[in-house]
This record gives structure tokens, sequence and C-alpha cells, in this order.
């Protein structure tokens, strides 16, 4: 199918023009026209041969034609070499033109691997470029394992360091209530003493300082972090900041 789509737009192609932009839907194929049926023989026995293999060939997302082997996207690309030569028509400097030797390239960057006409023209290569796609597909999954399980690592260790962020906090806020509480205590023990020497130095209560007793001793309850008794004026929030009074 995409052959046939490939061919029928190099066909109605504008004949004008000096460069050929196949269908969005084609393979892009960077060769001059004498080598356009070779190069569309070749495209076409690669398919074969991969979906022979149980492979994919299609034209991805982004538009890129890609062999799909695995589940893995590998990019393939089949141009006309060119050379450089002394430019012609009175011009000076270089002009490249093309040799009409085929090169097939799969793959990008340092994973990039390419085949070029020579004492064996590509056709005969072409169980050693799907067996290297293969290869590169086996490479790529591997290294996929990889990362997948290096992610689950970065998530774990993240999961733990989190863990005991949270475990900190929590520590620190519970010693700060703590470092509180013991804080209330001692202004509670001052407070009990000192109401006790009220009362011992008073002798004999009179109704005032009984009930002044009383109010002090409410108040100090509800102070003490062992009693922690409700009051009916002072409110929790009052606890927390009765020192900014």
């Amino acid at each position: 199918r995409l052959i046939q789509i490939t061919k029928d737009s190099w066909d109605k192609r504008d004949k004008k023009k000096r460069y050929w932009e196949p269908d969005k839907e084609g393979i892009s194929l960077h060769v001059a026209g004498a080598l356009m049926p070779r190069a569309f023989r070749f495209m076409d026995a690669l398919i074969k041969l991969l979906e022979y293999r149980g492979h994919e060939f299609r034209k991805n997302q982004y538009g890129y034609t890609v062999a799909v082997v695995d589940g893995i996207e590998i990019e393939v690309y089949l141009r006309e070499a060119s050379k450089r030569v002394p430019a012609t028509g009175g011009y000076s400097g270089t002009e490249l033109v093309p040799t009409g030797d085929l090169i097939f390239q799969v793959g990008k960057y340092s994973d990039q691997k390419e085949w070029r006409d020579g004492t064996t023209p590509i056709e005969g290569l072409l169980a050693r470029i799907v067996a290297k796609l293969e290869l590169m597909a086996e490479i790529e999954k591997e290294q996929e394992e990889q990362r997948r399980l290096r992610q689950i690592e970065r998530e774990k260790q993240e999961a733990i360091e989190r863990a005991v962020a949270q475990r900190k906090q929590k520590e620190v806020q519970d010693f700060k209530a703590l470092i509180h509480s013991a804080e209330r205590f001692d202004e509670v023990t001052k407070l009990r003493h000192y109401v006790r020497a009220v009362k011992d130095q008073a002798g004999p209560l009179d109704e005032q300082t009984r009930k002044w007793v009383l109010w002090a001793e409410q108040k100090i309850n509800w102070m003490d972090p062992l009693v922690d008794a409700p009051d009916e004026i002072f409110t929790d929030h009052d606890l927390a900041h009765y020192k900014e009074w």
C-alpha cells in the first residue's frame, strides 16, 4: 500500500519541478528519477521481508518512515549518494551531483547504520538489514527495561525519602508539643506552689480568698497538661498562645 501511494504520487508529480515531494502518506525517497523504479522495488522487498518476519512498516505520527520491530520504531531512509565536483557553467566552487548509488540508512545519531551499493548492491543486503533492525530493537527493548527498572528504583527511593521526611516532620511537631507541655507543666508547678503559699499565708480563708483559690485552681487545671480540664472562658487557642498575652 505504501509503495503504491508513493508511486501514484511520483507518477502525478509536476515534472517541471526539480524536487518531488511525495504524498504525506507515502515514503520519502531521495533519489533521481532514473533510480525511482529500483527504489520502489527495493522498498517493496524490504516491507515484504519485514512483514514475513512478523514486523511492520509504516509512517509514524511525525511523518517519518519507520520499521516497527517488536513494538520499537526505527526510522529508515533511502537516498541516492552524491559527490562533490567542480561547478559547471562558469561558476567557481563545487556542486553535488548524484552518483547512481543507493544508500539505505536505519536509526539516527549514535545508533545510525547505513548500507550502500558496492560489490554487492543493497538488494543483496536485505537479510543483513532486517537482522540489524531486529538487533537494534532487541537492544532498545533491553534499554527500555533497564530504564523501567531504574525508574522503579527511583520511585522506591523517593517514596522512602518522602516517608522519612514525613516522619521527621511529625517527630518535630510531636517534640515541639512535648517541649510546650513541659513548659506548661513548669508553669503549672510554679502556680500550684504559689496558690498553696497564698493559702498557707492566709490561714483561715475568708470568702474572697476562697473564691480566688477556686478560680486559680480551675485555671491551673486548664493549663496543666496532665489534667487538661476545660475552661468556660479560655480556649485551646489561648493555651497555645498564652505567652503572647
